[in-house]
Order: structure tokens, then C-alpha cells, then sequence
């Protein structure tokens, strides 16, 4: 089976896009939950976006 590496952008996009089982089962790196945690911290404070992701 293939695996993929995803970054934290791709990740966020699939997220926001609605489709996360996307890169469920696959690999990324240690640092992408903190570059995550500091888009989700932008959007809210700097961006003030109203978007929620369940």
C-alpha cells in the first residue's frame, strides 16, 4: 500500500475542505501540530474567521 508524507498546509486544507480521512493512515512530521495549532490561532485572533472545524 502507498503512503504519503503530508505537510501541515496540506493537512489544514483537507480539514477545511471537509475531507480529512484523506490523510488519515499516512505520515507527517512532529512539527506539523504546532504550525497547525499556530494557522487555527491566526485565523481566529489575526483573521477573526468564524469558521469551525467539528
Amino acid at each position: 500500500m502507498t503512503s504519503y508524507v503530508f505537510d501541515s498546509s496540506s493537512i489544514y486544507t483537507s480539514l477545511k475542505r471537509g475531507v480529512p480521512k484523506m490523510v488519515g493512515g499516512n505520515y507527517t512530521v512532529t512539527l506539523a501540530k504546532f504550525e497547525l495549532g499556530n494557522v487555527v490561532w491566526k485565523e481566529a485572533f489575526l483573521l477573526h474567521s468564524t469558521y469551525y472545524i467539528a
